[in-house]
């Protein structure tokens, strides 16, 4: 029976596409994120100078992809649904573009790989999902290096792919910043494969698409000089980012890391490198330079370094990791990434559960206990103390909106029953002392939403744990009350932990360090004066379960001058945390 290559290949790319798809499709009716909600809000203009003038030029991001979703929902309306749907497609085609792509670097075994990480990473199924710029920009990005493979790497040099490299390349830019990046360092790429005789026409593209993109010069011009960033709320990043990034890109499961390594070790051919050495060297700069621009620039100026904005770049990742893998031994080549898909594909439901993650948005879950409460106890008997912009909170339901409270307001509140949410640690603990008992929460991606209620009918159990308490004196200058392995206050990371002084004056300070080893990497104070309680975390410092199993946790008081107290009481408490605070980034 003759085999033909061909036609098996084509049927493994449909089943690729086909799951693809169905794991993209699943993720359609998925609650609406805080950044969707924040696009879905800045619909509301009549006109879009109106629209790039209010609801673009404060955001940060170009224009490209909030024109095209207000231009969308004249049509289809504010469906979440519906809007996502573009979104979904585009998310969809990724996967056949990265495969073919690939393929013309490359061949067949290498694109088939691609395309199946392309189809089954947490990273680029996530971000088909979104109404935001990441799926969107994905996918002119892979068009705009499909075009740049016929001019570079298939020498077809026609009109119409000189013409795609300019549209492609000002659309990215369109899309968002780093894909401008992306964009902009690959035309530099395209310098070093261009001939002579093909020059002029590459000047032409390159100069089209920097024309393409004049009309935006004055909104890019305020974002990147005036407003610098994204509005200051993301972190300086550390040299412990890469890392993170790594074990993100491969499910935060060392199995998933240790299995692409021995494929690729296994699938490797020296004579095949040889011949696509230049290409791979390529890829691989492509992705590294986004990520060390994205670095320095969060460093020096503002940050701005996210997963997110380093998607536009994933492409080449993938480039560089399948370039050397060679053509000999086929059945083994296709078993060896059928596994490695199939490892993508199960973590993605296990060790990341991204459909159970994903449905834990806390503002939908903030709406429905709010409306569940007001509807069974009264609006008039039910605080709202959500922290969440009441816009957002009107998208699902405008009475919630209409009664939502400031956390300055709470003391004023003649109501038996409370709902939270986005509440920090300090503020709760101020709650639960006039609602001390917990009737009904949910775990979500960013917080916990807790109903709270004066009476113990029906409540909860908090879960907390005396870790220690007793009397002290307070005579010196540093009182050690806790020294303790972290893993010995809760099962996980997420474990809070609640220390409460009483008994000392305004010169002693309650502190909570956090140190790896022989080096503190958190420190967290409170003066006696504010109450001396000190509710911490310990996800806002460690970063993964092995450097949890390693933490110490110490808690003491600190006495900065001032008449020497002769006792103090304490009592520390820890409660487990929220594994879900951060699941969508970081391990869970």
């Amino acid at each position: 029976m003759h085999f033909d290559r061909q036609r098996t290949e084509r049927l493994a790319l449909w089943l690729i596409v086909a799951l693809g798809a169905a794991l993209r499709v699943a993720e359609l009716w998925a609650p609406l994120t805080h950044d969707e909600l924040s696009a879905i809000l800045r619909l509301r203009f009549d006109n879009i100078a109106d629209l790039v003038h209010g609801g673009v030029m404060p955001d940060g991001h170009p224009a490209g992809m909030q024109v095209l979703l207000w231009l969308w929902s004249r049509v289809v309306g504010t469906s979440a649904p519906l809007l996502r749907l573009p979104f979904l497609l585009l998310g969809i085609g990724c996967i056949p573009l990265m495969y073919s792509v690939a393929r013309r670097w490359y061949g067949g075994h290498a694109a088939l790989w691609a395309a199946a990480i392309m189809a089954f990473s947490q990273y680029t199924v996530y971000y088909s999902m979104p109404v935001r710029p990441y799926g969107t920009g994905l996918f002119f990005m892979l068009l705009l290096l499909h075009c740049w493979t016929r001019l570079f790497v298939e020498r077809r040099w026609r009109w119409s792919a000189v013409a795609g490299f300019a549209v492609c390349a000002a659309a990215c830019a369109y899309m968002h910043y780093f894909c401008a990046l992306a964009a902009a360092l690959l035309a530099v790429a395209g310098l070093f494969f261009v001939g002579r005789k093909e020059l002029w026409r590459y000047a032409v593209a390159c100069a089209a698409a920097v024309l393409l993109f004049v009309p935006h010069w004055g909104v890019t011009h305020h974002q990147l000089f005036d407003l610098k960033g994204v509005g200051g709320w993301l972190g300086v990043p550390e040299v412990s980012f890469f890392g993170r990034y790594v074990r993100y890109l491969t499910h935060h499961s060392w199995g998933v890391l240790l299995l692409v390594s021995v494929v690729w070790v296994l699938t490797f051919d020296p004579k095949v490198w040889r011949e696509r050495r230049q290409l791979v060297v390529a890829a691989l700069t492509l992705f590294v330079l986004p990520l060390l621009v994205g670095y320095v620039y969060s460093r020096q100026v503002s940050p701005v370094l996210q997963y997110s904005v380093l998607i536009f770049s994933y492409p080449f990742l993938l480039l560089a990791l399948v370039g050397m893998v060679g053509e000999r031994r086929p059945w083994r080549t296709d078993a060896l990434v059928a596994l490695c898909a199939a490892a993508l594909l199960v973590t993605l439901f296990t060790v990341r559960r991204h459909y159970d993650v994903i449905r834990r948005e806390y503002i939908p879950a903030s709406v429905e206990m709010a409306a569940t409460a007001q509807q069974r106890f009264g609006k008039e008997n039910v605080g709202l103390l959500l922290d969440i912009h009441p816009s957002m909170l009107a998208y699902y339901d405008s009475a919630v909106a209409e009664h939502v409270c400031a956390f300055d307001e709470a003391c004023c509140m003649d109501v038996d029953y409370v709902v939270t949410s986005r509440l920090s640690d300090e503020e709760m603990l101020a709650v639960r002392q006039r609602w001390p008992y917990l009737l009904d929460y949910r775990l979500c991606t960013g917080t916990k939403v807790c109903l709270l209620g004066r009476r113990p009918e029906g409540a909860l159990p908090w879960h907390e744990r005396v870790v220690k308490e007793g009397t002290v004196a307070t005579d010196d200058e540093y009182i050690m009350l806790l020294d303790t392995v972290a893993s010995a206050l809760g099962g996980n990371r997420y474990v809070l932990v609640n220390s409460v002084v009483n008994g000392v004056d305004s010169n002693v300070t309650l502190v909570m360090e956090t140190w790896l080893g022989d080096r503190m990497v958190d420190w967290h104070g409170a003066d006696a004066n504010d109450s001396v309680h000190q509710p911490l975390s310990l996800d806002l410092f460690v970063k993964s379960r092995l450097a949890f199993s390693r933490a110490r946790v110490k808690v003491y008081l600190w006495r900065r001058g001032g008449r020497p107290d002769c006792k103090a009481t304490y009592r520390i408490v820890a409660a487990d945390g929220n594994p879900y605070l951060y699941s969508l980034l970081e391990e869970i």
